[in-house]
């Protein structure tokens, strides 16, 4: 275990979600409650989004009861927003929303319980990457943290390139953030993600994506060549039941962003006969309690 990679404290986060509630407060929900805390500021977010906050309390006004939640996501070119909103909306409200979003967003998508419903601008947005920018969809999930996010990436490809792996499975892929740069470096990679606007980003720079289920592609991938190593970044609910099924690789990485769910799955892992090598703390979520682990393991 090494000491925590450092991230600047304040400005770092390019995505924040704030809820509004049928008083039009718009804010972030108090502790353990659905209790929405107005805000004018937020130190931690990225400048572009902390210079629209205030202009946010007319806009709020405007969508209440129409729009729940509200995430705003920001770029070099400004700050863009996924609003979902409240049941099934009618074109009126739907119209309303828009009109309202429309003069405070470079670009906005609404959804409500029956999918999209309307969109106008920029659906996508340019990430920093260790390799140049990478494009990810609007609304989809991305790394918050620029900078530490690049350290990760350089550390994944570091830590592959000294064990002489050629071959990579990459699961829970996104938009390619570790598949993209590994590619690039020469390695034979696959990557399976299931979010299919992910996928349409991804396979513009990589052929190999595979549209699944991380659950269902070991499944059907089980009398397949097995890689050298395997990349997994899953959800904060980390790899759970899978960590029995994963194949026996030579190396492992692991990305994990909830410290509980990393213990139980470095737990489970040490059952099925892998050895930890290396833990690495990124600190990609600064002036909280959460911590990004990198983690690799190697078979006993």
């Amino acid at each position: 275990l090494r000491p925590i990679v450092p991230s600047a404290p304040f400005n770092y986060r390019r995505r924040i979600s704030l809820h509004i509630d049928e008083q039009g407060q718009i804010g972030f929900y108090r502790s353990r409650s659905r209790e929405v805390v107005s805000l004018r500021e937020c130190p931690i977010s990225a400048p572009q989004i902390e210079a629209l906050l205030p202009r946010l309390g007319s806009f709020a006004q405007a969508v209440a009861r129409k729009v729940s939640t509200l995430v705003l996501e920001a770029d070099d070119r400004g700050v863009c927003a996924a609003m979902r909103g409240v049941s099934s909306l009618y074109e009126a409200d739907i119209e309303a929303v828009i009109d309202a979003a429309r003069a405070v967003f470079d670009g906005a998508i609404l959804t409500d319980d029956s999918g999209e419903r309307a969109a106008f601008g920029r659906r996508e947005l340019s990430m920093p990457s260790i390799d140049g920018p990478v494009t990810v969809p609007l609304g989809a999930f991305s790394q918050v943290n620029a900078e530490i996010n690049g350290q990760l990436i350089a550390t994944v490809c570091d830590q592959l390139e000294s064990r002489t792996a050629t071959t990579v499975w990459d699961l829970y892929a996104g938009a390619g953030n570790f598949a993209l740069p590994l590619t690039r470096r020469g390695f034979d990679v696959l990557a399976v993600e299931v979010d299919e606007r992910l996928v349409e980003v991804g396979k513009k720079g990589l052929d190999r994506y595979h549209c699944s289920s991380v659950e269902r592609f070991l499944k059907s991938a089980a009398a397949a060549k097995l890689p050298d190593a395997i990349v997994a970044d899953p959800p904060r609910s980390g790899l759970g039941a899978l960590v029995s099924t994963l194949p026996k690789v030579d190396t492992l990485i692991l990305i994990s962003c909830h410290l509980p769910s990393f213990v139980r799955d470095l737990k489970g892992l040490l059952q099925q006969g892998w050895k930890a090598s290396r833990i690495l703390p990124f600190d990609m979520f600064a002036q909280t309690s959460y911590v990004e682990v990198l983690s690799v393991f190697e078979r006993k």
